[in-house]
């Protein structure tokens, strides 16, 4: 299973954000990227994220999550970052505004890991009382320990 805090640093997770479209909360999140060392070409991560549409994660049949995805040469090491909006956002093919954002990218050569970590978001953001936790959390640390939390002990791959 993989250790999601391994991969999500604190400056990569923003807990307010003021996007309530579609079009403009990746964005949002995706600009505090371009300064991190582990992005080495900035307009291929971007394209890769781009170009698969974002896979919807769901808790009791209601979409409360987009996990945005790459697999890129672009990123010198697992790249994760996370953005909730209180407000939630809209998406035109989702009943429900959506407050979970999960964006990840990694370099080919890490394809099991990238599995496993895609899994391991997917699970955490099933389970209701994990997904209110992480909807009401207050401070980067406290998210992080909350999505963490699930997978020590599980040792299970779905």
């Amino acid at each position: 299973m993989a250790d999601l805090s391994l991969f999500l640093l604190p400056k990569s997770l923003f807990l307010s954000l003021n996007s309530e479209k579609e079009e403009s909360v990746l964005e949002e999140i995706l600009e505090h990227l371009k300064k991190d060392e582990r992005v080495s070409d900035w307009n291929s991560l971007l394209s890769s994220i781009l170009i698969p549409p974002p896979f919807p994660l769901s808790c009791n049949k209601k979409t409360v999550a987009m996990l945005y995805h790459g697999r890129t040469n672009s990123v010198r090491d697992f790249v994760m970052a996370v953005g909730r909006s209180h407000r939630g956002v809209s998406f035109n093919h989702v009943d429900e505004l959506v407050h979970l954002f999960f964006v990840i990218a990694i370099p080919h050569a890490l394809n099991q890991e990238y599995l496993r970590v895609m899994g391991s978001i997917s699970r955490v953001c099933n389970d209701s009382s994990k997904l209110e936790k992480l909807i009401l959390s207050l401070s980067p640390s406290e998210f992080i320990e909350i999505l963490s939390e699930k997978e020590k002990g599980n040792d299970q791959l779905y």
